[in-house]
């Protein structure tokens, strides 16, 4: 049995390392971001750069074979859809749940009703759960033969992700095959910590100076910092007051616009580090690692660029847990 991989909305490719790194093939991209399209391509194959509205279902068939040629070739296909998800972010003001963003996923049901997957992969912000958009492509999914197998907002840290993601990821199966669950593989003792994550890492980092508001926020919560192993956030501190993880915890969700001063420029210090009381600055790997990412990921360079790419990724480890249970399911 072979399984095979198409992702919409596909970004720098997070979910698709995941899928490899479970020994799925992957097919095909689409991604409407030209830098980010760029990223995917150099790190893991073939992308359409092109609004998904606006891809021609022709043209993905160059790469990703219908149902009939899957049964015959004894092969899986999963579709992976990870929908722009801006306008249901707890951060954003002003949120527009009408908008053409907030609703890009239901320009994908072409696909769907071409390719039937055997199994779909949905990824998004908490608050999607309760959106109409979603309902409504759910609906649509299961009036094509779909069933739901698991639909729950789950903490990335609990799938040894070290960091406290939560998510909503929604598995849908086509008629026939087997519903898939996903199950933790750590307990909240157990949970990964940022510090094991990029431990190798830290002795090559920039040295820095803890700002005022994060002296200030080490003062009140935690006594006798300087001895201690402790990372802190270095921008977006929210009520004055930055975040802060001991050595043995996950760090807290990475954001996308945390690589940019947002006036278009590139941002080099976003998160701290204080080991002992010396202080460094993480660099892209480092927040790369926290999200899961391998090494071997080549980045562009640019800390506005590769920082969106990481804070908008599906972490891959979590995809290679969820492939690997679609595997499992089927007896592969």
């Amino acid at each position: 049995m072979k399984f095979l991989w198409f992702s919409h909305f596909s970004g720098g490719g997070g979910s698709t390392l995941g899928a490899i790194q479970a020994g799925v093939t992957p097919l095909l991209g689409i991604e409407y971001d030209k830098n980010v399209a760029e990223l995917y391509e150099k790190n893991l194959g073939k992308v359409i750069c092109q609004d998904i509205g606006e891809v021609s279902v022709i043209d993905c068939l160059k790469y990703v074979p219908l149902k009939e040629t899957r049964r015959k070739n004894n092969e899986i296909l999963i579709i992976q859809t990870s929908p722009p998800c801006q306008e249901y972010s707890q951060l954003k003001l002003n949120k527009n749940p009408n908008s053409e963003s907030a609703k890009v996923i239901w320009k994908t049901r072409k696909f769907y009703a071409l390719f039937r997957p055997e199994y779909v992969i949905l990824e998004n912000v908490r608050a999607y759960l309760k959106s109409e958009v979603y309902i409504n492509f759910k609906n649509y999914l299961i009036n094509l033969g779909y069933e739901i197998g698991f639909e729950e907002i789950i903490n990335c840290a609990d799938y040894g992700v070290p960091q406290t993601r939560q998510r909503l990821i929604t598995i849908f199966n086509y008629k026939n095959f087997p519903a898939v669950r996903i199950n933790p593989t750590h307990k909240k003792e157990g949970w990964v910590g940022w510090y094991s994550a990029i431990e190798d890492l830290i002795p090559n980092l920039r040295e820095v100076n803890l700002t005022e508001k994060q002296i200030n926020s080490l003062s009140l919560r935690c006594k006798g910092f300087s001895n201690a192993k402790i990372i802190i956030e270095r921008v977006g501190a929210r009520n004055g007051v930055n975040k802060i993880r001991s050595d043995d915890a996950p760090i807290w969700t990475l954001k996308a616009s945390l690589g940019s001063d947002g006036k278009g420029a590139n941002r080099e210090k976003v998160i701290d580090v204080s080991v002992n009381g010396v202080v460094k600055s993480l660099n892209t790997q480092c927040l790369a690692r926290l999200q899961t990412f391998p090494d071997s990921y080549e980045f562009s360079g640019k800390s506005a660029l590769d920082v969106h790419v990481i804070g908008n990724s599906v972490p891959p480890l979590l995809t290679e847990v969820i492939c690997e249970e679609i595997k499992f399911t089927l007896g592969d």
